[in-house]
């Protein structure tokens, strides 16, 4: 398009496909040296279409087609034939790492240990187990800045919610003294204040975990490159972690009502 940027190159087998970009947006994979597959957002920004010339490195490309899920805010994935990335790196013979397909109803386990044991020099990992060591590189670069403000956003969870339950006992505390007067104890009230904490606790949980899919959805409409995946298990830790801010954000207004001396609601 015009300017020069850093793209993260993938060479793969053209015969087999594997390695290959998984999902195209349009046009076909690659079947020659000099054809390239660009991410569809990067060919956006680019001004690109089918058909186009790009160049990498210095050599010319035809753009035969264009990928999807294969961009984000740290980079985009530019994808040529094996040969062609040896070439343009300037590793001949080398890999990264190979991709197998194994037949069907063979254990993983077992081919990962008769490749180990046959061939010298490599490391047999399932999909999973690699996925999660590219998560654990990307994370060890971001994990302490999103940790942060993680750790800030339960401390602000903790004393909005523990503002809000504090402000509607004190608002009522006339009224939890008449209960108290009329023979209520404090296990009772105990239990009056949790149940109203749990109560606006789940609505806000509730409407919280709406607004973030609806933003998710926005930020995937508007800006490609930011993808925001809420898995179930995300949410089952935050509904957790709201239990514990609201338990926690009770403590206050309960040791408030302990001490209640019930002639306050005698008092003018």
């Amino acid at each position: 398009g015009g300017f020069k940027m850093a793209i993260a190159l993938v060479g793969y087998n053209l015969a087999t496909g594997v390695g290959g970009p998984w999902s195209l947006e349009s046009g076909r994979n690659i079947q020659a040296e000099d054809e390239v597959v660009l991410d569809k957002e990067l060919a956006k920004e680019s001004g690109l279409n089918l058909g186009a010339e790009v160049e990498i490195l210095g050599q010319p490309f035809t753009v035969v087609g264009l990928s999807r899920e294969t961009s984000s805010w740290i980079g985009n994935y530019v994808f040529v034939s094996r040969a062609t990335a040896e070439a343009l790196l300037s590793l001949s013979g080398s890999t990264s790492f190979y991709a197998l397909r194994l037949p069907s109803g063979r254990a993983l386990v077992d081919a990962a240990n008769a490749l180990e044991a046959n061939v010298e020099g490599i490391r047999a990992a399932a999909p999973t187990t690699f996925a999660a060591s590219a998560r654990r590189s990307v994370g060890s670069v971001l994990d302490a800045s999103i940790n942060a403000l993680l750790g800030i956003a339960v401390i602000v969870g903790i004393a909005v919610m523990g503002l809000t339950v504090y402000t509607a006992v004190m608002g009522r505390m006339r009224e939890y003294g008449a209960l108290k007067a009329i023979g209520s104890n404090n296990r009772q009230l105990t239990w009056l204040v949790l149940r109203e904490a749990l109560y606006r606790a789940v609505l806000g949980f509730l409407l919280g975990t709406g607004l973030s899919f609806v933003v998710a959805w926005m930020l995937s409409a508007l800006l490609p490159r930011w993808n925001v995946l809420i898995s179930p298990a995300s949410l089952v830790g935050l509904g957790a972690a709201a239990l514990g801010m609201t338990l926690a954000a009770v403590v206050l207004p309960l040791r408030r009502i302990s001490r209640l001396d019930p002639d306050i609601v005698f008092k003018a």
